[in-house]
């Protein structure tokens, strides 16, 4: 889902000038994270049943409506704030470069650096789904 909605963003910006291959490299490598992710994520909660009790216990629990359950909510919010800082981090390169349209007429030495950081990011992404 989350590949499915950046992609569609990179696509539906209002770039200036068409996608450089770079960029494009880069926007694919964050899809293929996505994709890598939620297949593990449907795998874990098919196939595993140690996570399916986790989710069940932690659905009980939420369905019982505790006193404390703002303080539960409230204790989530580090979490979720750091979960959102990760996505944005991993998102905001593909559209600085989607939006770049110097991208093309910039130094080589900046273009050369900007490559190896898309070429890391495969690399890291790769060696993430080999284990």
């Amino acid at each position: 889902i989350t590949s499915a909605l950046i992609l569609r963003s990179i696509l539906s910006s209002t770039v200036s000038t068409p996608l450089t291959p770079v960029a494009q490299l880069h926007a694919a490598a964050l899809v293929f994270y996505g994709i890598r992710l939620n297949l593990f994520l449907l795998y874990r909660e098919v196939f595993l049943e140690r996570f399916r009790k986790m989710r069940e216990k932690i659905e009980e629990k939420r369905s019982k409506g505790d006193i404390g359950a703002l303080k539960n909510i409230l204790s989530r919010i580090p979490f979720i704030l750091s979960c959102s800082l990760l996505y944005l981090g991993l998102v905001y390169p593909v559209f600085i470069s989607a939006e770049a349209s110097y991208l093309a007429t910039m130094s080589t030495k900046f273009s050369t650096l900007y490559k190896f950081f898309v070429s890391l990011t495969w690399f890291g992404f790769a060696l993430g789904a080999l284990g």
